[in-house]
């Protein structure tokens, strides 16, 4: 699969290094962002499969917030780049359900297999996602004609010796001919039934 790629990382020499493992794995690098402005313009132009997020960024930036960011604005799969292997930071990290955390130094291989499967799991998910909503709108759909069939059934009551009684119109029918009702004999009928 020839995915696009978006690096957001800070130090060049890094992102040129990730860059030149990922093409070297077919992939095609989108751009490369050193803070969010950037990566959200590319974002935005580019619509990468899937982006490489470093933790830290220029100017102390935080690549998790970053993400969550991204995240409210376009679905697409976050795998974390990072030197820091901190609990608390893998904690805040995991609240924004990305697809992979790899430390650095990593190698070639992990790399190349944590986007593999990030892409792969976030592909059956979309299309898990798609069938839900299928799903969920077939439900409505069926909920509403079930709905409709009540009413119409409420509507209409048979009763004893060919008698049929219409709730809406609250008229009793024999043969398809109204039966002249008061509206005492109206009001007992609409209670009994």
């Amino acid at each position: 699969m020839n995915a696009k790629i978006l690096i957001v990382e800070d130090e060049s020499i890094i992102a040129l290094n990730i860059k030149e493992i990922l093409m070297s794995f077919g992939y095609t690098v989108v751009g490369i962002a050193a803070n969010s402005e950037k990566a959200f313009h590319l974002v935005e132009t580019k619509k990468p499969d899937l982006i490489l997020m470093d933790i830290t960024l220029q100017d102390r930036e935080d690549g998790i917030v970053l993400a969550e960011k991204i995240s409210e604005r376009i679905s697409v799969p976050i795998v974390f780049l990072t030197a820091n292997d901190k609990n608390q930071t893998i904690d805040k990290a995991i609240t924004v359900k990305p697809y992979g955390y790899i430390l650095k130094p990593f190698k070639d291989v992990e790399l190349k297999t944590t986007i593999e499967i990030a892409l792969k799991t976030f592909s059956e998910n979309k299309t898990l996602t798609g069938k839900l909503n299928e799903i969920n709108s077939e439900i409505t759909s069926l909920q509403s004609k079930f709905s409709l069939e009540i009413k119409s059934k409420m509507r209409f009551v048979k009763l004893k010796h060919g008698y049929i009684f219409d709730n809406n119109e609250a008229t009793l029918l024999l043969a398809g001919k109204e039966i002249l009702l008061n509206h005492k004999e109206k009001k007992l009928i609409q209670l009994l039934v």
